[in-house]
């Protein structure tokens, strides 16, 4: 145990694989070397010694381009299923005066957990005490959890013997929200969102409340002469509250949700998601209610990205409905977002 405790600070901090090129010089090394020594022919020798240097050259110079690199990377905000998204890979050398040459950078991904992808980037040179930036582009074909597991730094410079890498582990997650499609104009005239209501308190708003005598902070506009003029002081006029644009949908009852196919419940979620992106859209505040999540209705945009959070990762099962707490608690029972989809 202690000798190979012993070991690991010998370790060495790159890894190296052939490309098939330098597999080719390599074997031809050796056997230029095998000749010489059959041979004994200094010609061979000179030759034999070119190529070893020529490999040797290529793992200093190699590692000399590796040194004193930082890389960096700029991930979206927001992330939607069938929509590429850009993530801004940045590379800084920190050497003085040496530049570096045809350094390529790649993340390993997993969607959902499933099988591991390389998504990379080239940078042919970055010069000494300088940055340079460069996009990866990637699509990703369902929502959920996106995986960033690992950054890997490789080059083949000088000669392309070798690919001389290090890979350094991430531990970075997108939720990648489900997909935004054009949904039917009539599906967004919804009887909740049609006018504002009445909240049967003073506040601000344009249904006549009372009449008050002004004082300070009032509106001059709302001042009513011809009452003024009566009570030989200045009067103002007052205003009703009214309630806020809302919708509040629901993914109860999940009986029927547990009964959809795969693709039909992929795209009864993206349409939730759309609809309620047009409605929001529309100053209106929007809100969800499941099994195990509830958002009140708010016209801020945290407050959806939530929803959509929620949306990427749902997954309907079996459990207590929330319909009755909701309904004693919130009065108005929302809408049924699956049977509005079923109508489409």
């Amino acid at each position: 145990m202690i000798f190979f405790s012993f070991l690991k600070h010998f370790k060495p901090p790159r890894s190296l694989g052939f490309t098939p090129f330098g597999a080719a010089v390599v074997l031809l090394t050796v056997g230029v070397g095998l000749a010489a020594m059959n041979t004994g022919n200094n010609l061979v020798y000179m030759v034999f010694g070119m190529m070893l240097g020529l490999i040797t050259a290529s793992g200093i110079l190699s590692e000399i381009n590796l040194r004193h690199l930082e890389i960096d990377w700029i991930f979206p905000m927001e992330v939607y299923a069938k929509k590429t998204f850009t993530i801004r890979m940045l590379v800084r050398n920190q050497k003085e005066k040496i530049p570096s040459f045809g350094i390529n950078t790649a993340l390993e991904i997993s969607l959902n957990q499933k099988k591991n992808e390389w998504v990379e980037t080239n940078f042919l040179m970055v010069s000494a005490k300088s940055q340079k930036n460069s996009d990866i582009q990637i699509l990703p074909e369902k929502r959920g959890e996106l995986e960033i597991k690992a950054l890997k730094i490789e080059t083949q410079f000088p000669f392309s013997f070798f690919k001389k890498y290090f890979i350094r582990p991430i531990d970075k997650k997108l939720i990648v929200y489900p997909q935004l499609i054009q949904i039917p104009h009539l599906s967004l005239k919804m009887p909740y969102a049609e006018s504002q209501t009445a909240d049967h308190q003073k506040g601000f708003g344009d249904s006549f409340w009372g009449i008050k005598e002004f004082s300070e902070g009032d509106n001059p506009k709302n001042i009513l002469w011809k009452s003024s003029a009566k009570f030989s002081k200045l009067m103002v006029r007052e205003t009703e509250k009214e309630r806020e644009k809302e919708i509040f949908v629901t993914l109860l009852p999940e009986e029927e949700w547990l009964q959809l196919k795969i693709e039909e419940l992929e795209a009864a979620i993206s349409f939730t998601a759309s609809f309620l992106d047009n409605i929001f859209k529309q100053g209106i505040a929007v809100g969800l209610i499941s099994n195990d999540f509830i958002q009140k209705p708010s016209t801020d945009r945290k407050n959806l990205i939530q929803i959509f959070t929620f949306l990427a990762l749902f997954s309907p099962k079996k459990g207590g409905s929330r319909q009755r707490a909701f309904k004693e608690n919130w009065g108005e029972p929302p809408l049924e977002i699956l049977s509005l989809w079923k109508k489409q």
